[in-house]
């Protein structure tokens, strides 16, 4: 009997259980089915509570809600001003980034979420926002005035090695970019008013302004800088070390002023840049070592007693020593001595002038030219132009002369070596010489003057009635002329490899005047 008792209450307690759990999952699938076509409890957009909105609703509250952020009015202030305008109108955009799927998709599974709705926790879903760069440039075009106050520009004043910032006045602006920041910040806090963030305008340094005041201090180097050279001193070669020039930074200083500007400095160093010379110490001495040989050398004489004229030989001898050609270079003689006037130092001396000896200005210089005409065909060199004097001169032989005169006759010869060539010249109480070195020549180089012909001066009979009837007195002696010619003649190892006319030139004679008297003397016999 108790047996039977006991049976019963089981089935009892087993039918009861089963009840609750048929009821359980009835629940559960119920919800399940419901909440497919419903939004969960607890939902939130934009803390709004949208729980228990069917899926149409959800849309259309969606996309009403989207219209309304984004054509919400906002207020926008600059400065004193305040203007209204929408969201939309300033390039902010609100999207929906997803939010009904990731509602449908939260609700796939309604009993695993059975947990947090009986803990009551809220999903909050908000819109994404979007800045679009051009709507919000337009926007800015056509409704901001950028500049708020015009900046005032700087000038500038040097002084030693410091340049001070003088005058100018701060403007100020729309800070563009901390403004679209802030757009977005109130965008996504859903706040509805905005002030416009600025910024300071530096004054402004005009750059045509700066190129006119630079160029009006710094034209120049502020230390010149100087290739290495070499000199030639006792007889020697010597090497001068090259000098490291200082100039102004022009775009350095642009743009430390502009830093300078900025941060409100009146007073900055100038900023320099080193000149590095072209050639160095170490180039010259290997130009040096090359070019210390002698390759031609020549002498003429002079009257000393004719100061002028001497001074002149001198003066042309002296604007030429130390003259340096570099390879392909063309020495030119009139450019290196200058015009022969008396601003230049030159003096009046004996010249040729129209087929005569005549009193000239630079007389003397053709003695120069000659000279130096001579060492560079000795120094193996290219002769560019050349000319003869009218007459014969005494110190040169026939057609190694080298005639110039400024604007009609010059002397030009061409280094055609390989290397630098330097001209010296030495001058001593009554003679010139030039010393023509360069890089050492393996041949040797003669001078030949050839007479072909001797034209005797044209004798001239002047009647003198000073003197008496058929007594004869010269009174111009007369030069003879000359056909003549010069060869250049190369040996090498003591044979001769060519023979080369540097000349053929014709030498006018002068006349012999003799005056012959006319004068009747009366006989004293009676």
């Amino acid at each position: 009997m108790g047996g039977g008792v006991g049976y019963t209450m089981n089935k009892k307690v087993l039918t009861v259980s089963l009840i609750l759990v048929l009821s359980v999952l009835v629940i559960l699938v119920g919800g399940q089915i419901y909440f497919s076509s419903k939004v969960m409890p607890y939902t939130f957009i934009e803390d709004e509570d949208i729980s228990f909105t069917s899926k149409k609703e959800l849309k259309d509250y969606i996309k009403t809600t989207l219209d309304k952020l984004n054509n919400q009015v906002i207020e926008v202030k600059l400065k004193e001003e305040t203007k209204e305008f929408t969201f939309n109108e300033m390039g902010v955009f609100f999207k929906e980034g997803g939010i009904e799927d990731k509602i449908k998709n939260e609700q796939k599974n309604f009993i695993s979420k059975i947990p947090s709705l009986l803990k009551k926790e809220k999903r909050n879903y908000y819109f994404e926002v979007e800045l679009k760069e051009e709507i919000f440039d337009s926007f800015i075009e056509n409704n901001i005035e950028i500049v708020v106050k015009e900046s005032e520009d700087v000038t500038l004043e040097f002084e030693n090695n410091k340049v001070k910032i003088v005058g100018g006045v701060e403007g100020e602006k729309v800070d563009l970019n901390r403004f679209k920041e802030e757009l977005k910040d109130i965008a996504v806090k859903r706040t509805h008013k905005i002030k416009i963030p600025t910024m300071v305008i530096a004054p402004r340094l005009d750059y045509k302004y700066f190129e006119e005041v630079v160029e009006k201090h710094y034209s120049k180097p502020i230390k010149k800088a100087s290739n290495a050279k070499f000199i030639r001193k006792n007889k020697e070669f010597q090497v001068v070390e090259e000098v490291f020039g200082l100039e102004l930074d022009k775009d350095k200083l642009f743009k430390e002023l502009q830093e300078a500007i900025r941060e409100n400095k009146k007073e900055i160093d100038i900023p320099v840049k080193e000149i590095i010379p072209e050639v160095t110490r170490e180039d010259m001495e290997k130009i040096v070592k090359e070019i210390n040989h002698l390759r031609g050398s020549y002498t003429t004489y002079f009257n000393s007693g004719q100061v002028d004229r001497s001074h002149n030989v001198r003066l042309a001898g002296k604007s030429i020593n130390g003259t340096i050609l570099a390879p392909g270079e063309v020495f030119d003689y009139n450019r290196t001595t200058g015009r022969r006037t008396k601003s230049n130092g030159y003096r009046e001396a004996i010249v040729i002038s129209g087929g005569e000896f005549v009193m000239g200005m630079g007389g003397g210089v053709c003695q120069t030219s000659s000279t130096l005409y001579n060492a560079a065909v000795l120094a193996d060199l290219e002769i560019v132009e050349r000319h003869q004097h009218g007459l014969a001169v005494s110190y040169l032989p026939l057609s190694r002369d080298a005639a110039v005169s400024w604007g009609y006759q010059n002397l030009r010869f061409k280094n055609n070596t390989n290397n630098y060539i330097y001209i010296e010249t030495i001058t001593g109480s009554n003679y010139i010489t030039f010393n023509i070195y360069g890089e050492k020549k393996d041949v040797e180089v003669i001078i030949e003057s050839e007479k072909l012909e001797t034209i005797s001066p044209p004798k001239i009979i002047v009647k003198d009635n000073t003197l008496p009837e058929g007594e004869e007195k010269v009174t111009k002696s007369g030069q003879n002329g000359y056909r003549s010619q010069a060869w250049k003649i190369v040996k090498k190892d003591g044979k001769i490899i060519s023979r080369e006319r540097l000349s053929k030139d014709y030498y006018k004679p002068t006349n012999r005047v003799v005056n012959v008297g006319t004068k009747v003397v009366e006989s004293s016999e009676k």
